[in-house]
């Protein structure tokens, strides 16, 4: 009897850790899978305008240069990132960018007259730092634990092109064919990120992008505004 009593025991004894032991990574697996799904790979689309802040225009015939600006165009932007997790509420994360924008180039001086349209596929890479509060949810509420303000910069180039050039000086008018080349291109943004679930997201940003050259040093140092609203999913 006391064999038996003895043995009952000793399988009750090594089969209660096990259980807890269970219990513990599973509620732990789940806990952590759920705090790390603000982070990790993710892709996102956006579009929206782009104007043409600033720019040197020089004409090839006289070598004349004149200040320029532009009117509103539009981009499209697709990026892949992918968000580090840390103990603090502050989420980095690296993306490449690629955006395509489409703007127009007008400029005029003394006796003289420029207009281009300009295109440009780019490809950027980025640093980006978040405010995340998602892990203090019950300190601050949904709303702020959804809401992520973030910065970045980015750097990068690609393929520009000028189309349907067309320079006036001294009463002459001259169009030229189109010309495209690559060039080096760098910008910062600062934007928000609202969470409606753990995968899906949408975002606002201002983007400030220089380029380079678009056209064989005929528009250089162009420096754009681009505004986008887009959407984000985390997998």
């Amino acid at each position: 009897m006391n064999y038996r009593i003895s043995l009952l025991l000793a399988l009750c004894s090594a089969s209660l850790p096990q259980t807890l032991v269970a219990e513990e990574v599973y509620f732990d697996t789940v806990s952590t899978e759920h705090a790390l799904r603000p982070h990790g790979a993710y892709f996102g689309i956006g579009g929206g305008g782009a104007h043409l802040d600033s720019v040197d225009i020089r004409q090839r015939n006289s070598g004349k240069t004149v200040d320029g600006g532009g009117e509103t165009g539009w981009m499209f932007d697709l990026k892949f990132g992918y968000a580090f997790n840390l103990p603090i509420p502050v989420r980095p994360a690296m993306e490449l960018d690629f955006l395509y924008l489409d703007s127009e180039t007008s400029g005029s001086g003394a006796n003289s007259f420029y207009h281009s349209n300009n295109k440009a596929f780019l490809l950027m890479g980025s640093a980006v730092v978040s405010l995340d509060l998602s892990s203090q949810r019950e300190q601050v509420g949904d709303f702020l634990a959804n809401f992520h303000p973030y910065i970045g910069v980015g750097f990068g180039g690609g393929y520009v092109s000028e189309d349907n050039i067309v320079s006036r000086q001294d009463g002459k008018t001259k169009s030229r064919d189109n010309r495209n080349q690559f060039s080096l291109a760098s910008d910062w943004v600062v934007g928000v990120e609202f969470n409606l679930s753990d995968e899906l997201s949408l975002y606002g940003e201002y983007k400030r992008l220089y380029v380079d050259d678009f056209g064989g040093n005929d528009v250089s140092n162009a420096e754009l505004s681009l505004w986008t609203i887009g959407v984000r999913f985390a997998y």
